[in-house]
């Protein structure tokens, strides 16, 4: 068996270096950058986290996280389910639509609000237990099994 002597070891083809930590969500770091920002719907996506973000408004929050959005040109196409978020957001408008002039560096956008009580603007996110349990057993058909066979109490 051959000896391997300390002078013989390779050194290592790969260096290691300290992971790289994002400390900011890339909503905010997109937020702050001085760039502009090439207008796409995902970047739109991440501005309104940012925006809402900085705005620290829970009822912006939910509203923003459930409207449809879309870009025909110049212009964003916002898609909300009832007056009242299309109140909130026109009260919003002008801050709004400056701050995305301002972050796509264009001057001529311009934000269409439509009201339509068809389209279903609601979250899906089950919140109670109950609403958690049925999310389970759509996914899961066989929990019902599960809880009868082990006898199981839901409350």
């Amino acid at each position: 068996m051959a000896e391997i002597h300390e002078d013989e070891i390779a050194e290592p083809i790969v260096e290691i270096k300290e992971p790289i930590l994002i400390k900011e969500p890339l909503s905010e770091v997109i937020v702050e950058t001085d760039t502009a920002l090439e207008f796409t719907i995902e970047n739109l996506e991440a501005l309104l986290i940012g925006y809402v973000g900085k705005k620290n408004n829970n009822n912006l929050s939910g509203l923003y996280s459930t409207m449809l959005k879309a870009i025909e040109g110049d212009t964003i196409k916002i898609t909300v389910g009832a007056q009242v978020q299309f109140d909130m957001l026109d009260k919003d408008r002008p801050e709004l639509q400056s701050f995305l002039r301002k972050r796509f560096d264009n001057e001529t956008i311009f934000l269409s609000v439509i009201v339509d009580e068809t389209v279903d603007t609601t979250s899906k996110t089950p919140y109670t237990p109950q609403e958690k349990l049925k999310a389970m057993k759509e996914l899961r058909p066989d929990l019902n099994y599960l809880i009868e066979k082990f006898n199981l109490k839901i409350k």
